[in-house]
């Protein structure tokens, strides 16, 4: 808040007293540097809820607020393979998140399995077939396949969990690199 504008909150007995070089003027300067770091904060609030604007140590806070938390602890103990990809995977979880109401309104669908992991993986050929009884003679109920392309194949635990996770518990899977 600027000096000017604390100064017309004041009753007008004291904003008669405010000139260059009174107390009051002292203080309402001092008070003005106070405020700036809480103003600062305030004017760029948006910032720290939006996941694609925020701070990297805000992401994994984000995450856990919208039940991804089991995914940054995947990350966390992949640390391996993640460490040389943490860019990219901090950029996906910030997708991820980013895509939160519409992968929880699917989630459990073949559909939003394949959005869900197509934004993790960051590439959008990924496929979820439904197998159904007309697909062979030896049908198998209940049974997704998931096709990836085989450069994410490094991925592999990483995207076995998000299947886990995702995919409704009577429902059987296999995944295939091409």
């Amino acid at each position: 808040m600027q000096t000017k504008e604390m100064l017309n909150l004041l009753p007008q007995i004291l904003r008669q007293t405010a000139h260059p070089g009174s107390p009051l003027e002292a203080i309402l300067k001092i008070m003005e540097e106070l405020h700036k770091p809480a103003e600062e904060i305030l004017s760029s609030q948006d910032t720290l809820f939006d996941p694609r604007r925020t701070r990297e140590n805000l992401v994994t806070l984000l995450a856990h607020w919208i039940n991804l938390e089991w995914l940054v602890q995947s990350y966390s103990i992949n640390s391996e393979i993640f460490s040389e990809n943490r860019s990219f995977l901090i950029e996906r979880l910030r997708e991820l998140i980013a895509n939160g109401a519409f992968l929880s309104k699917w989630r459990g669908t073949a559909p939003g399995l394949q959005v869900f992991i197509s934004i993790a993986l960051g590439d959008e050929r990924v496929r979820v077939v439904e197998h159904s009884n007309e697909d062979a003679d030896n049908p198998i109920p209940f049974h997704i396949v998931v096709d990836i392309n085989s450069a994410f194949k490094k991925f592999d635990s990483l995207i076995h969990q998000i299947i886990k996770k995702e995919k409704p518990i009577y429902v059987t899977y296999e995944v295939r690199y091409s």
